[in-house]
């Protein structure tokens, strides 16, 4: 196996890792969102004027997409790096909301909710930073694909 495929593949793995996790989570969230959102807030939380039940239900549905999007950028031989720093790039989104959310509105959470944003941030972020490393050493490698990173 040549460099290039072997940082194809590495990037590709940690893709695929990203949307195992995504699947995984959105799916929890989906089946099980009310008792997730009894476990996560101290307290009665809208947004938007949905109760948190729905919001997480709505995220679970999204995060479900994202999974399946990801998925589908792991797919091709020659990876598309700009996708992949799309994925990045929400990897990176999804880690700096939490610790806004955290930082804004510490008091709406349990305990047991701060260790779930937080611990959740964690994994993304070395997600993210798995990416970035896998991007970094196939930037260049693949024909016809501008760098912007």
């Amino acid at each position: 196996m040549n460099t290039n495929q072997s940082n194809q593949t590495f990037l590709r793995q940690t893709l695929r890792a990203n949307a195992l996790f995504s699947v995984l989570s959105g799916l929890v969230l989906m089946i099980a969102a009310g008792p997730i959102a009894s476990l996560m807030m101290a307290q009665p939380v809208k947004i938007f004027g949905f109760d948190m039940e729905m919001v997480l239900l709505a995220g679970g549905l999204a995060i479900f997409v994202f999974a399946v999007d990801v998925w589908l950028v792991s797919r091709p031989q020659h990876l598309n790096l700009l996708q992949a720093k799309l994925v990045l790039a929400m990897d990176v989104f999804w880690v700096v909301a939490s610790i806004a959310i955290l930082t804004v509105w510490p008091e709406v959470f349990t305990s047991t909710g701060l260790i779930l944003v937080i611990g959740i941030a964690v994994i993304v972020a070395i997600l993210g930073l798995l990416e970035f490393m896998g991007v970094f050493n196939a930037k260049g490698q693949v024909s016809g694909q501008t760098s912007l990173v």
